[in-house]
C-alpha cells in the first residue's frame, strides 16, 4: 500500500504567509491576494520563478521587495500526530511519500527542517514535478513513479477538492483537518 501525504495543513500547520507579507509591505491585502491568485498555480508548478513574481509585485504595487518574502514570512509548525503516523506506517513497511503543492522557498525551509527527504520515502513537490493538485495528471504522475495502482494507495490532504480529485483517479482518500479530533482518529486507523 502506498500512502501519499500532503504537506501543508497536514504534516505542518501555520502555513499561510501572504497576509503577513501584505502587512509588512503595507499592501492593500484584498488587492494583493486577488493579484496573487493569478500567480498561485504558475508559482506552484515552477513556471514562474519567485524572483519574477516579486518583480511583478514591485511594478504592480510600487514597493521595493527585500530578500525572499516567501521564506522570511513562512513559519511552519510540524504536526506531531501526522509525523508519528508517517513513522508508524514506515515501520510497518509501508511506502510513504509526500505529494504537495508548494513553491521553492517553502520547500527549502521544509527540507532544512528535515520534513522532506528524511521523513518520506520520496517526495513529489509540485514546483519540481511541474504539475499540481487537483489536476488528475499530478496523481497519475505519482502513481506512475511509484509503480502503484490507484486502488492500492491512500491520499491524505486538507482540501476536499484535492481528495475528491484523488478519488476520481481511483485512490482511497482522506480529507484531514488538523483541528478535528475525528481526523486524528481517522489518521490513526490508516
Amino acid at each position: 500500500m502506498l500512502y501519499v501525504f500532503d504537506m501543508g495543513n497536514v504534516v505542518i500547520t501555520h502555513i499561510h504567509c501572504l497576509e503577513a507579507i501584505a502587512r509588512a509591505y503595507r499592501l492593500d491585502e484584498e488587492r494583493f491576494l486577488a493579484d496573487y491568485r493569478s500567480y498561485d498555480v504558475p508559482l506552484m508548478e515552477g513556471s514562474v520563478p519567485t524572483p519574477v513574481y516579486w518583480a511583478h509585485v514591485e511594478r504592480r504595487f510600487g514597493v521595493a521587495i527585500q530578500g525572499e518574502p516567501f521564506a522570511e514570512f513562512f513559519h511552519p509548525v510540524p504536526n506531531p500526530d501526522v509525523m508519528e503516523t508517517i513513522a508508524r506506517l514506515r515501520r510497518e513497511g509501508k511506502r510513504v511519500v509526500c505529494g504537495s503543492n508548494t513553491i521553492g522557498p517553502h520547500w527549502d525551509i521544509l527540507s532544512r527542517m528535515g520534513l522532506t527527504d528524511g521523513l518520506f520515502d520520496a517526495t513529489y513537490p509540485s514546483h519540481m514535478v511541474r504539475l499540481s493538485k487537483p489536476e488528475p495528471e499530478y496523481y497519475r504522475y505519482i502513481l506512475d513513479h511509484e509503480r502503484t495502482d490507484a486502488e492500492d494507495s491512500w491520499f491524505i490532504d486538507d482540501y476536499r477538492w484535492n481528495t475528491d480529485a484523488a478519488a476520481k483517479v481511483g485512490m482511497h482518500a482522506l480529507q484531514y483537518d488538523w483541528q478535528s479530533e475525528a481526523s486524528h482518529v481517522a489518521l490513526r486507523s490508516l
